[in-house]
């Protein structure tokens, strides 16, 4: 045997090696999941993580960390199980362990329709039906009730189960941009500065009204509690549901904040705006 074949034959024996040893010293032996927020709705928390930890042990534990995690499937494993939960994050720490950070979904919105009340979370999934959990997080919490006409089904809505959208009841053309409306408004609770004077207002909000009595089809109010006096409401009526939409919004938060020492009744907003703010007593029209 000529000595080139010999390093080659030394050579593929040793990749071989490694490769066989490779795929055992980086199968997943070890999996951690960690809560990052304290949960509200789930009340075991050390019972929901070893809960967790052994739904990731089905779907990733074995598997090649280098190669052979499928993260997407790890995320709908997950949070299929667990629709309260969000998957923040997957870290692979070798040589063999696997470490997946959770989130308790926020809640943010209640709404009722019919018989049925669910707390809906920032992404509009709902989250919990139960009354004995919707109440204690009004109070804790500050939900904003959604109320008004929506063009629900509803019997497919009194079907809802805790993880569904509620983007999956709504084909209307008005409860879509709605729905649009309620992403925005989220954006606002988790994406502004707290320093601004949006961030403050946002976190005021009481209620968003659609189809308000009295008004047009086209328009919401948007109820928050006065930030000088708790006596007061400040009503925020918007009319038209168009691509200007976020501006509106925009524009009546920086007319409530420029103008909220002066406590003024009424403030009316440029027609270009399509927009009129007022306010009033608290359970005022």
């Amino acid at each position: 045997m000529s000595r080139r074949l010999v390093v080659a034959f030394v050579a593929f024996i040793f990749i071989a090696g490694l490769a066989i040893s490779g795929a055992f010293l980086f199968r997943v032996s070890s999996i951690s999941v960690e809560f990052m927020n304290n949960p509200a709705l789930i009340t075991d928390q050390e019972g929901a993580v070893e809960r967790y930890t052994v739904q990731a042990r089905r779907v990733a534990g074995g598997r090649n960390i280098l190669f052979g995690l499928n993260r997407g499937n790890i995320i709908n494993t997950l949070q299929g199980y667990e629709p309260l939960i969000r998957v923040t994050n997957i870290e692979a720490r070798f040589p063999n362990r696997l470490h997946i950070s959770i989130r308790e979904r926020t809640p943010m919105y209640v709404i009722t329709h019919g018989a049925r009340t669910a707390i809906l979370d920032f992404e509009l999934m709902i989250i919990s039906d139960d009354p004995l959990v919707i109440n204690p997080l009004k109070f804790q919490h500050g939900l904003i009730n959604i109320t008004g006409q929506f063009s629900l089904d509803p019997y497919n809505f009194s079907r809802f189960q805790v993880g569904d959208s509620l983007k999956d009841f709504v084909s209307d053309e008005y409860d879509i941009r709605r729905i649009q409306t309620l992403e925005y408004m989220a954006l606002l609770f988790f994406n502004t500065d707290p320093a601004h004077d949006e961030y403050m207002l946002a976190h005021l909000i009481d209620r968003i009204d659609f189809e308000y009595a009295g008004r047009p089809a086209s328009t919401m109010r948007i109820v928050v509690t006065h930030p000088r006096d708790d006596r007061l409401v400040i009503n925020i009526f918007i009319y038209g549901y168009d691509n200007r939409f976020s501006e509106k919004i925009a524009r009546a938060w920086y007319v409530l904040g420029s103008e909220r020492d002066e406590q003024r009744v009424n403030i009316t907003v440029s027609n270009d705006y399509a927009m009129t703010v007022m306010v009033t007593p608290l359970g005022g029209n």
